[in-house]
Formats: C-alpha cells, structure tokens, sequence
C-alpha cells in the first residue's frame, strides 16, 4: 500500500492536476492538509479518485481545511468517513479483512488554537477500532503522546533533500513538518518514507510518499483505459471525399443479387458497405491521447512540449546542485515557457474565432457549447455506483449489471397502455415506398447526432447519391413488404446522462436511447403516411406534434387537499392513472408539505416563482426581466472569462446574440469600445444584429398567428368576444382576497 501526505495550499481549481501528480508514482491514499475547502462532504474526481474533505462552514473565511484522497480500487473498502473540523478528519476502511483507520491533521500556527486541536485530534485517535491499524497523516508539530504511534520520516537514512518537506529558497530555509505515523502493528511491515520532490502543485511543500506491506489481499489496480477511436465523419462535406464515398458504395451495389431476398440477409451488406466506405475515404483519428485517453488542450503542441520537458529538466538540475548557474538557467527556462505557452494559447483562440467565422452554420453550436463547458468544468466518469441494496459497486461486472437492472425496472412497464391494430387496407399495404419519400426523410435528418448500435451516422445518409439512395429504399421495401426489420434496429443503446446529485446513484441520470438511423428513415416514411389518415380526425385542441401548432409541456404536478387522509386518496388515485399509462411516480423528487395549521394564518408573499417565472402580485413583470438580465449578465461574465480576455475575435453570424440587450460583447467584436462614441445601430448593423424591437414585435407577430391558426368555428359560443374577455377578467383586489388567508 502506498500512501502520502502533502501541504497543497489551497486546493481550490488544482484538483485535475492533484490527480495527475498522484499517479506518477502511484499511491492509493494520500492526505491533503490546507485545502481552504469550505463545508464537508465527498467529490468524485476524474479517474475514479474519491476525494473526502473536511472545512469551515459556508460564510467563513477559508482557512486550514484537511482532506483525504482514495484511488478507485480503495472506494469499496470506504466503511465511514467522520469530518471533525477544519483540521481533524478520519478514513475508515477494511481492506483484506483488516480495519484501517487514516486521520488527516493540520496543526495550528498559534499556540493559543493548539490546545483544543490537540484535544480533537486525541479523541479521534482513540475512538479508533481496537485491534485495527492506524495511520495518521499531516502537517502539524503535535508532541505524539501515544507511545503505540510510530514517526516513519526518521525510520530510514536518506539524503537531507529527501527528508526535509518543505523549503523556502530564498532564505536557504527548509524543515521536516509532514509526517507519516503509523500504529505499533504497522511500523515493521514499513518499506520506505522519503521525500518526492517531483511532485509540482505550485507549493512550498513537498510529496512525502510511504511505502506499506500490507498483510490482507489489497484490492486490484484498475487496468489503462483503451484508446477510443472515430471515423472523422466531417470529411463528408468535402466534395471530393463524398464522391470517393460514393463511388464505393456503387461498387458494393453492383454486387447485390438483383432478386430481393429477406431482411436479414440485405441489412448485413448495406450495414457493412456503408460503415467501410465511410471509413476508408474519412479515415479514422484517436479520441484523447494515446496513454490514459486523457485529452490534450488545443494549444498543447511538440514546441510547447519541449519547452515544458526542458523547463523540468532545468528544475531537476536546480534541485540536484543548487548552484547560482543552475537557478539562472531554471529562471530563463520558466521564462521561455511561459512565452511558449502564451503564444501557443494565442494562436489557439485566434484559430478558435476564425474558424467560428468560416463556418456559421456551426458556429452558434460550438460557440455556445464552449460556454458550457467552461462553465461546468470538466465532468469526471464515474466508474462505481450504489446497488439496490445501497452497497457500493466498483467491479465493472456489477456496475454494468446494476445499470441494467435500473433501466429495465424504469423502462419496462409491467402494465402497457392497449392499443388497436389498424387494418392493412388503412395504410396503404400495396403501395410500394418510393425514393422520394426517403429522400424527403433522410434530408430532415439532423447532424451531428450520435448512431446507433450500427454505427451509421447521419452524415452517412445525408451523403448518399441516387444509388445508395435507391440501395436504402430497397431495404425499406423489404422491411415493409415481409413485415420484419432487422434485429439491429429496434436495438438501442442506452447512455445515461447525468442530471445533479450524487453521480454514484442511477437514479440521478437521463437515459437516452439511441437508435440506428436507417430505422429513423423507415419510421418516417410510416409515420408520414399515418399522419395522412390520422390529421383529418384529431380535434382542433390537440397542439402538440402537430405541424404549425405550438405545445407547452409541464410535468409539475401539485395535489391540493384540506386533510391528509384526502390527500392519500388523490394521490392513489393519481398513482393508479399514471400505472394504467405505464408510467409511475418518482418517489425521490416528490414531497409534501403542510401550509399551515388550524386558527395559523398563512404566510402572505407579494412574489412566487413557479415553472422558472416570477410571478408578483401586482401582475407585472419586471422583476421578471431584471432576473432574466442577471442571468444573462451571469453568462456574459463567463464569456468575458473565456472569450474576451482570450482575444478571440469572432463576427458576423458567429456571434448571433439571443436579445440586444448585451452591448458589451458587441463592442468588443466590432474592436470597438465606449470611447469611440459609436451608435449602437451603427454597430448592429454592421455586425447584423437584429435589434430587440423587431426581436419583439416578430415574437408578438408569432403568437398572433398562433391565435388566427385556432379561431373556433362559426358558430361556436367560444367565438364571442365577450367570452374570451369575461374569462380573463380576475379581480386581485385586498377585500376579493379577504385579506390574509386563515385554516378554518
């Protein structure tokens, strides 16, 4: 078992790099003290490192905090996890049958804040297990009472440099304050503690890395990830690369029997043909790097390489002598660097903008998914999930055997909704499929979409000519002749997609599923031809999946009652409805709550917010739109963060800001600032912006439209004017309310 402790000063945004430092050498605990974390709590990290923290509460000022950090393999071993301060927390854990308890401390500077951590740090040391082993962790000057507790730093005889944790250059100072110590069982089975002065986390503290015989099994290292990788399906719109797609898929056409045979036999070869031609005339480019699939930055190029692997070696050759010479070269070394870097980053963006110029189809998506991502930050895989039961999974086996279970309890309904057969006459059984109905349907496809289990693209299709166009409106003839499709298309996969919470838990994820696409096509072709039969016969208040009619979805659902024995009933009621549909209740997300109780007079407020909208009393809306601003300012500030300062130059469509009332961002676009003294419509005119009152007067134009498409028929009573008024008259007056509301 490897294990460390490391004085980070601060952790805050190093977490990706903490990893990255960590698995260099590798260990499977390490403690982290002045981490500057607020409140307590469990982070999962990429690579399926955990990382338990401990700090003030939310409100103070950041100070001290402790954390420890397991690697993959140790997450099932995690038995509890107690934060007791900012400066004392533990790790409980039964690896190999044997319990293991791991405190993390970090000691004070003051003497008038020692005597209660030295309290705090005895109490967590003896409430540990008796018969099992303990290892303490940190940063801290603590006078070790407990003779059962071992200084492993001074076991062993190293070189100054590899027992000294931290230094402070300029003064030639450097001490040994970060200790491993383990209990009196632990201190034989000890190999080796020294100093990892590679280690680099912008501190002035070092690595302090202990090697450990334990006597159980110790659980298996996860293996090196795969290498991903992908047909570079973007090469489609390039002419040369469509014709030489093209041309492949006529030479596997040409060897197609002429007589149709069954379904199974015909969607192997077009399934086959599709994929190699694809493959061959896009080619194929690895996703990530090639060692771990951990993905490089843009600006991360050979020179930028050779610049950082020459800035380590100076450092390397710093740390080995120490002479004036080498802490000049080491000093020209980081200069450089940091040139190289700012260079490269630069070019980056420059090429970000320009690329967001020439292509303005696109650029909106990209645009806007950079923002994201930005924001959000890098989003860690987890690679371990909480059972039924609320064990915790960490074997691949058993995490794919749970999300299994999960989604055929959520997506298999034991009671199906009935449905009627419609007779072969209703659908037009002998009328062949033509090419044009698959022509119309393949080019609504969107791109950029993800592929089924066959792994064809929308781009596939999308590039297709006349003959792969008529190989696929023979597969649809066959499949709808026999009545059979292949067995890969009513296939899906299914991706969860995380939603907030606890990443471990199934529950807290989207499932998606993905189709193959050849069967979108065939689907639409029938629905297109249902939606002949069935238009005539839906009633006019039917909006939704409609062509031309607009519909509002709200899955909110409140159930209102006096007392709770009515409320129980409305709730089976509800629930019995929602089964009979083959649908159920989440449990998780639902609650109740009691508005008040008898002679209690209810809370009266003058704002509600409900389904993302603010309503006030008053009826108006702006607060509404003073929201909606510091939202948007919110996300501008953000892209101030990412874009402006980066000196990317995006223009034209590029940039197609959704209102006007941003002015900044189109400043900044046209090289513009408030000094120029330039008329806003001046600038949106150059930059092609509409402007917010032709914005809202075609929104207004919109909804009109909307009414016109569904004036009730003459004769209907709905028809008055009068009505419509009389039924939008509400009177929100004090004596109309009564005042404040009182439980009778």
């Amino acid at each position: 078992m490897r294990k460390g402790t490391w004085n980070v000063t601060s952790l805050v945004g190093k977490e990706p790099k903490l990893v990255r430092e960590v698995e260099k050498f590798p260990l499977d605990i390490v403690g982290l003290t002045l981490t500057h974390s607020k409140g307590s709590g469990t982070s999962l990290l990429k690579r399926g490192w955990t990382l338990y923290h401990s700090g003030v509460a939310d409100g103070e000022r950041r100070r001290a905090g402790v954390a420890i950090i397991v690697a993959l393999q140790l997450s099932a071993c995690i038995l509890e996890f107690t934060p007791v301060d900012e400066r004392v927390a533990s790790l409980r854990l039964r690896v190999g049958g044997r319990i293991l308890t791991v405190v993390c401390a970090y000691g004070p500077n003051s003497s008038s804040a020692y005597p209660p951590f030295l309290e705090s740090l005895e109490g967590v040391l003896k409430s540990a297990p008796s018969g099992g082993s303990l290892v303490l962790l940190g940063d801290s000057w603590v006078t070790l009472a407990m003779t059962v507790l071992s200084i492993t730093n001074t076991l062993f005889r190293h070189k100054g440099v590899h027992m000294c944790t931290w230094h402070q250059d300029a003064l030639g100072r450097r001490s040994m304050i970060d200790f491993v110590v383990v209990s009196s069982d632990l201190r034989p089975h000890v190999l080796d503690t020294r100093v990892k002065r590679g280690a680099e986390l912008s501190t002035d503290h070092h690595l302090v890395v202990s090697w450990l015989r334990w006597g159980g099994r110790m659980p298996d290292r996860p293996a090196r990830p795969k290498r991903v990788v992908r047909v570079c399906w973007e090469r489609l719109a390039e002419s040369p690369v469509r014709r030489s797609f093209n041309s492949r898929l006529r030479e596997s056409y040409d060897h197609v029997p002429g007589e149709a045979g069954d379904i199974e036999s015909e969607w192997p070869m077009f399934r086959a043909s599709i994929v190699e031609a694809a493959d061959r005339c896009c080619g194929r480019e690895v996703v990530g790097a090639c060692r771990g699939g951990n993905a490089r930055t843009c600006w991360w190029t050979p020179a930028v390489r050779d610049a950082v692997k020459l800035k380590k070696e100076s450092y390397r050759a710093l740390l080995a002598c120490g002479t004036p010479e080498a802490a000049d070269g080491y000093r020209r070394a980081k200069r450089s660097t940091a040139t190289v870097v700012a260079e490269a980053k630069t070019r980056a963006w420059k090429e970000f903008g320009e690329a967001m110029d020439n292509d303005f189809r696109m650029a909106s998506k990209r645009f806007w998914t950079t923002i994201r991502r930005l924001r959000k930050g890098k989003q860690c895989t987890v690679n371990t999930v909480y059972g039924g039961d609320g064990v915790l999974l960490t074997s691949t086996r058993d995490v794919v055997d749970r999300w299994k279970e999960y989604f055929e309890d959520l997506l298999n309904p034991t009671n199906t909704p009935s449905s009627e057969e419609v007779g072969p006459g209703d659908l037009e059984m002998g009328s062949h499929i033509s090419g044009a109905e698959v022509a119309e349907v393949v080019k609504k496809l969107l791109g950029g979409k993800a592929p089924g289990v066959d792994e064809i693209r929308p781009e596939f299709l999308k590039a297709l000519d006349v003959v792969g166009l008529s190989w696929l409106t023979r597969l649809c003839n066959i499949a709808w002749t026999s009545g059979a499709v292949p067995l890969d298309w009513p296939t899906g996969v299914v991706v969860p997609l995380f939603k907030k919470g606890d990443r471990r838990v199934c529950s807290n994820y989207r499932g998606i599923t993905l189709l193959s696409l050849p069967d979108k096509v065939y689907s639409g072709v029938l629905e297109r031809r249902v939606r002949r039969i069935v238009e005539p016969r839906i009633q006019e208040e039917q909006c939704g999946f409609r062509p031309g009619r607009l519909g509002l979805f709200a899955d909110d659902v409140v159930l209102l009652a006096s007392f709770a024995r009515d409320l129980q009933l409305s709730l089976d009621r509800f629930a019995a409805a929602c089964e009979a549909a083959g649908m159920k209740i989440s449990t998780s997300k639902s609650e109740a709550m009691v508005l008040g109780k008898r002679e209690d007079f209810l809370t009266k407020v003058e704002e509600f917010k409900y389904l993302g909208v603010l309503f006030t009393s008053e009826g108006r809306m702006e607060q509404e739109i003073d929201r909606r601003i510091s939202a948007a300012s919110a996300v501008m500030q953000t892209l101030h963060r990412s874009i402006v300062v980066k000196r990317a130059e995006p223009k034209g469509e590029a940039l197609d800001l959704p209102v006007d009332l941003c002015s900044y961002p189109h400043l900044w676009v046209a090289g513009l600032s408030l000094r120029d003294r330039v008329r806003s419509s001046a600038i949106r005119e150059e930059l092609g912006v509409e402007s917010l009152l032709l914005r809202v007067e075609r929104s207004q134009m919109r909804w009109l439209g909307h009414l016109v498409r569904h004036v009730p028929p003459v004769g209907d009573p709905r028809e008055d004017p009068g009505h419509v008024g009389e039924t939008m008259s509400l009177d929100w007056s004090e004596e109309r309310l009564g005042g404040s509301l009182r439980m009778s």
